[in-house]
């Protein structure tokens, strides 16, 4: 981890007092700008993604385990919280592109039905 700067526009359609800012759109460098204070790669995500998806690995476990490895980093940037990494996986799920991986090879794109395993890939109502 490290610390860095972002620039800032003001929000053109909201009242300057409103201090509201608009960020830029990292996707194209593989970032996560969530809320113009924290950048998370998508490397990260996809780490904790692929950790539970093969795994039941919760999210305190998962940044405990990142917390332990940013300590023993030169950089000396504490990890964020769980709530703060929380919003961004949320944040980075919802963005992803499911694509072609609804397809079936015998059925092709247009399926019936779709039935996900609950446990791994499950959004609670308050995370929208």
């Amino acid at each position: 981890a490290q610390k860095t700067k972002i620039q800032l526009i003001q929000c053109t359609v909201c009242p300057p007092l409103a201090g509201h800012y608009i960020g830029p759109d990292c996707r194209s460098i593989e970032v996560l700008n969530l809320n113009n204070r924290y950048l998370f790669t998508h490397e990260l995500l996809e780490h904790y993604t692929s950790a539970f998806s093969t795994s039941p690995t919760p999210f305190v476990a998962f940044i405990q385990n990142i917390t332990r490895a940013y300590k023993n980093s030169l950089e000396g940037v504490p990890f964020v919280s769980d709530k703060i990494f929380h919003s961004a996986w949320f944040s980075y799920a919802d963005l992803l592109s499911w694509g072609n991986d609804l397809t079936c090879q015998h059925c092709g794109p247009t399926l019936d039905e779709v039935i996900f395993d609950g446990v791994s890939i499950s959004f609670s109502r308050k995370q929208f």
